[in-house]
């Protein structure tokens, strides 16, 4: 009796033994998939854990040396994610592609050290950060730089926004070489960092500070012989597109409740009158447009977008209309606009 229930015993334990085993091997395999193509890697985590918990079991990922920052979601959490490992000659690639978010790492290996860079971008408001490292060859952190500086006291660490830019424009003009299908948008990274791409970058007239650039370049190219033009603005120092202008002749008498003319400047880029230069930079360029009827400027704006208004008037624009516009009028029962001020400038 006692020896049968002694048998039962050690099979029960043995029982218990190999279903621990056989779970932990089973959450070691369930949690983590790495992919390894010659170029590729893919390292895919199904599920947000803990650190320590990542740790405990990440030593199937160690030979492929990614910082651990490339992983991280928030204080000592990591996230579910796939991770991208693409190589190229001298240069490593690291991305992973979130829901929200999106960062990118490119490692470059010299004869002297290690140099990389990483942008995280936040898909939903577009607020991006870009952060540079120097490695010695072992991958110790010699330097680490980054913009936007919060409370930038120390100096030491930042980049200013010109040198941060330059960063990303090499890193996504080398992206732009590998192919990224299924993992990333190329147009939508410049786009969150309001860079323009070098294809698309024609410029047509500048002053000091903007540039007015098509954001492509078909059929006609002469402004003068040309009755609608679509412009990006684009700050000369960074590159980047601030902001849009267009003009529209296509009615001939001018006047419309909607205007001919029509700019936005983004959010972030207001409060330094780019919309101003823009609209003077405009005037230039249609003072000798051949259109045959009314080639002065209209701009439309409600009675309460003082901004706008100071826009126009800032180029010498006189108001010409104030009050309701007409129920069959398109900017009424399309754009449903009640009450316009229409402003002319005479070219």
């Amino acid at each position: 009796m006692i020896i049968e229930l002694i048998k039962k015993l050690f099979t029960k334990n043995d029982k218990a033994i190999n279903t621990v085993k056989e779970n932990i091997d089973k959450r070691d395999n369930s949690f983590i998939r790495v992919e390894d193509n010659e170029n590729h890697v893919i390292i895919e985590i199904s599920k947000d854990m803990p650190m320590n918990e990542f740790l405990s079991r990440a030593s199937c990922i160690d030979n492929y040396k990614i910082p651990m920052r490339m992983f991280l979601r928030q204080n000592e959490w990591i996230a579910g994610q796939k991770l991208h490992i693409m190589t190229r000659e001298d240069a490593k690639y690291m991305i992973s592609n979130r829901n929200k978010n999106i960062r990118i790492s490119q490692s470059k290996t010299n004869d002297i050290n290690i140099e990389e860079t990483v942008i995280d971008i936040d898909k939903i408001t577009s607020r991006y950060k870009i952060t540079r490292y120097i490695h010695s060859l072992d991958h110790s952190t010699i330097s680490t730089k980054w913009y936007p500086l919060k409370n930038d006291t120390m100096s030491v660490f930042s980049l200013d926004k010109k040198e941060a830019l330059e960063y990303a424009k090499e890193l996504l003009k080398d992206l732009e070489e590998l192919d990224l299908t299924g993992i990333t948008s190329i147009d939508q990274l410049y786009n969150h960092l309001n860079l323009v791409m070098e294809y698309r970058y024609f410029p047509v007239i500048s002053d000091e500070e903007i540039t007015l650039s098509w954001p492509c370049r078909f059929g006609e190219t002469d402004i003068n012989n040309k009755k609608y033009e679509f412009f990006e603005i684009l700050l000369n120092d960074t590159n980047e597109v601030i902001g849009t202008i267009s003009y529209d002749y296509q009615t001939s008498s001018g006047f419309s409740y909607g205007g001919n003319i029509s700019y936005n400047v983004k959010e972030q880029f207001r409060g330094n009158h780019y919309a101003t230069k823009a609209l003077s930079l405009l005037k230039r360029l249609l003072k000798d447009n051949k259109f045959d009827g009314d080639k002065d400027l209209y701009i439309a704006t409600l009675p309460d977008n003082y901004p706008s208004q100071k826009v126009a008037v800032s180029n010498n624009a006189e108001l010409v209309y104030q009050g309701n516009v007409p129920e069959n009028d398109s900017v009424n029962y399309i754009d449903g606009v009640k009450k316009v001020n229409v402003y002319k400038i005479k070219l």
